[in-house]
């Protein structure tokens, strides 16, 4: 009962993060150039999806990889800095 009452105060909050964002763009007129609304980015993501997906992969991609050369460079680097006591 603990897990379904967790999962329903995080479904929760996520639904109310999206509501507050709507109702503060909708009640001060924000301007879609600086914050668009969510229910605007829905609306593109419906409309554009296709010609957005590709590139969300290559973003997501891209993105992967150069946490994972980080990763890779750091250990490196930190069993040098261990290793050595030079580099220490």
């Amino acid at each position: 009962m603990n897990d379904v009452r967790r999962h329903a105060l995080s479904t929760a909050l996520i639904v109310g993060f999206f509501l507050v964002w709507e109702l503060i763009c909708a009640g001060f007129h924000v301007s879609e150039m600086i914050v668009p609304r969510p229910s605007a980015i829905l609306v593109t993501l419906i409309e554009h999806g296709r010609a957005i997906w590709p590139h969300a992969i290559q973003t997501l991609y891209t993105t992967l990889l150069g946490f994972a050369l980080g990763i890779v460079i750091g250990v490196l680097l930190g069993m040098l800095v261990g290793s050595s006591r030079l580099a220490y």
